[in-house]
């Protein structure tokens, strides 16, 4: 995951980010900005990105409801 996660960010923060993805498999964006203690603009560019093969979306944004998405690989892990 390590590889992929640094080839979809092509950022530093890759490892940190990676750790803060392990901490729950199901995530709102207010979630991972607490755990991973990036700013708000970089939470939201990160999540941009790894909705591109990494989560997934499992509940859109509606009204006041956040966005929910899922860390597919280890959520599968946990849930076999």
């Amino acid at each position: 995951m390590k590889e992929q996660v640094a080839a979809i960010l092509k950022s530093a923060l890759g490892i940190k980010i990676l750790d803060a993805l392990f901490f729950s498999p199901m995530l709102r964006n207010s979630d991972f900005m607490q755990v991973s203690g990036l700013n708000h603009q970089t939470t939201f560019r990160t999540l941009t990105r790894l909705k591109k093969g990494i989560l997934s979306t499992i509940q859109k944004p509606a009204g006041r409801s956040p966005e929910v998405l899922r860390f597919d690989r280890l959520y599968s892990l946990l849930n076999d």
